[in-house]
């Protein structure tokens, strides 16, 4: 494979034309995806965020947002009419620290928040890919973070499911890059300012302090000092409306909800609430879309009828993250780069997610936008684009955007393909960086 510099391609004039083309394909794929997903918001109800919603004014009330079972008498303010009334825990599944900042908007009404948080995602997504295709000082790199970015996310049944179901997760991914944006800026706190927006972002949802893994192995003493006050703050800012007992409750909840999943607690069959709720009538509709639970967890159960408990899988996780480890430190770089470091990180918060004994759908798939993003950040030859590799994002990326119900295996067979592009090309990037400091530093010695 051809060695050169990726900037070459820039300068050969058809490559340029095609590349371009892809590009401008990418923007028109975008402006009909969005137009899509503002029909998807109008005609269906956003479950998850009804879910979120009504948590949210649950904290606001100081109830039990996780243990809180909706009866008839009680105000449809907190009605989430596809809940299973019939388990022992409610229908809230996150962290208390994203119901406080879902609590800003849960006093309005229910279709305006709908709406505010449909042109959120939006947002997060095209900043996110903005401040990754800034932070690349190669044209070629920047319109190719824009082109991944808008025609493989925007593009993807990934993105359709997140925004009609009116997810958050875009709005982790997004605090990551501010992180990085931060990173690579020149004031003197900047190291603690960004560990502070991931350990924020740990807050919000856990498996994201695995980024702190390859800062911790580089030595990176003020990022992780951040990440410790910005978990701190995360967790402490739920606590002005309610008390701590509620992270209890959160994870206590959520071990249940593990039963359930696993079918431990038998789940009896109940029919979603159709009636109008807060002036709406749609709000039990959800997308039919291709979804699959693409977890270790759920590829078991689902394909070898084995149920893997909490601790077999926190244990299997402990050990694929020691042998990271292990492999960083004997090849450890020096000089690591911000853009392979948090590669290493948020590749690392994708394998742990992967590990989570609970159901786990293709919307948090969204991660797709950090990690292939700063990959190409890492790309710096033509061999680095076009290689064995490339087949397998072809795949995921197609698997993502063509779908055929009979065979629904494709989904299953794309998230393995985008998992083999991931580490391989991890792995190919850290190998490659590690090679050129050795080099500089044999240069040197000879110099010498």
């Amino acid at each position: 494979m051809e060695n050169k510099n990726i900037d070459v391609l820039i300068n050969n004039k058809k490559t340029a034309l095609i590349l371009n083309i892809i590009l401008a394909i990418s923007i028109i794929v975008a402006f009909l995806s969005f137009f899509r997903d503002i029909n998807n918001t109008i005609y269906y109800g956003g479950v998850d965020l009804r879910s979120n919603v009504v948590g949210a004014r649950l904290l606001l009330e100081d109830k039990d947002p996780y243990y809180y079972i909706w009866k008839e008498g009680d105000s449809d303010l907190l009605l989430q009419p596809t809940a299973n009334p019939n388990v022992p825990v409610g229908h809230v599944a996150v962290s208390p620290t994203v119901l406080f900042v879902y609590a800003s908007t849960a006093k309005l009404p229910y279709g305006i928040q709908q709406n505010i948080w449909f042109i959120l995602q939006w947002v997060f997504l095209i900043m996110s890919i903005y401040i990754f295709a800034r932070a690349s000082k190669s044209e070629i790199k920047s319109k190719l973070i824009w082109i991944l970015g808008l025609l493989f996310i925007s593009g993807s049944f990934i993105w359709r499911l997140h925004v009609e179901r009116n997810k958050i997760i875009i709005f982790y991914g997004f605090l990551i890059a501010v992180a990085f944006l931060i990173y690579n800026m020149s004031f003197k706190h900047k190291d603690l300012v960004s560990g502070i927006f991931i350990g924020f972002t740990t807050a919000l949802r856990l498996p994201y302090i695995l980024m702190g893994i390859p800062f911790f192995i580089f030595k990176k003493w003020k990022v992780i000092a951040g990440m410790a006050i910005g978990l701190l703050i995360g967790v402490s800012l739920p606590l002005i409306f309610t008390k701590p007992v509620i992270w209890m409750n959160y994870f206590t909840a959520m071990q249940m909800q593990v039963k359930i999943n696993t079918g431990e607690i038998p789940s009896i069959k109940y029919d979603y609430i159709r009636r109008t709720i807060e002036g709406m009538d749609n709000m039990y509709l959800v997308a039919v879309l291709p979804v699959i639970n693409f977890s270790i967890q759920a590829l078991f159960m689902g394909y070898a009828n084995i149920v893997l408990n909490t601790n077999i899988l926190l244990i299997s996780l402990i050990i694929v993250l020691g042998v990271i480890a292990f492999f960083l430190y004997k090849y450890y770089i020096k000089n690591i780069g911000s853009e392979l470091i948090f590669l290493l990180g948020i590749v690392l918060v994708y394998l742990g997610e992967l590990f989570i004994s609970a159901a786990r759908f293709n919307y948090y798939d969204v991660i797709f936008v950090n990690i292939l993003l700063l990959i190409i950040l890492n790309m710096n030859f033509i061999s680095d684009i076009i290689n064995p590799f490339l087949f397998f994002l072809m795949l995921g990326f197609l698997s993502n955007v063509l779908y055929f119900e009979a065979f629904r295996s494709s989904l299953v067979i794309g998230s393995i393909a985008m998992l083999i592009y991931i580490l391989s090309m991890t792995f190919v990037l850290y190998k490659s960086e590690k090679s050129r400091e050795d080099k500089l530093a044999r240069r040197f010695l000879e110099m010498k």
